[in-house]
């Protein structure tokens, strides 16, 4: 029981870090990735996972729901993002995530290569993961 607690207080030091690394971000970094007009795979694909967590009824996501996101500005991004339920995530949004964030294209390496914006996204939605991944083993 003390190694779970370990591994969840590990997983909570993990989500506080990847918040800290969102709060870092700048207003060019989403600029940048509002200016793609046709932006690479990962990026939808890091999207579509922050779409999943932050409007889980909606069926399907398209370039056009990821910039309404990030178009109410980057402040007003964060706090949603930071505002998240993270305690009652469901198992299918569990396994959506899984899936698209362990596709090769949305390796932390290869995210970074794209933009500063979708590396630390990537990085928060795999700290999400890891939070809910220990959070229910110690239930």
């Amino acid at each position: 029981m003390a190694s779970q607690a370990t591994n969840l207080s590990s997983a909570l030091a993990s989500l506080t870090e990847a918040e800290e690394s969102l709060r870092e971000l700048s207003s060019s970094d989403f600029n940048q990735v509002k200016s793609f007009a046709k932006p690479p795979l990962a990026c939808l694909s890091i999207f579509e996972c922050v779409g999943i967590l932050l409007e889980p009824s909606k069926q399907t996501w398209e370039w056009t729901d990821d910039k309404k996101l990030i178009a109410v500005g980057h402040n007003q991004f964060l706090k949603r993002l930071f505002d998240l339920d993270k305690d009652h995530i469901n198992q299918k949004q569990i396994t959506k995530l899984n899936s698209i964030l362990d596709q090769y294209e949305c390796q932390p390496k290869e995210l970074k290569n794209i933009s500063q914006l979708c590396f630390t996204l990537g990085k928060w939605l795999r700290a999400i993961l890891l939070y809910t991944k220990q959070q229910q083993q110690t239930q």
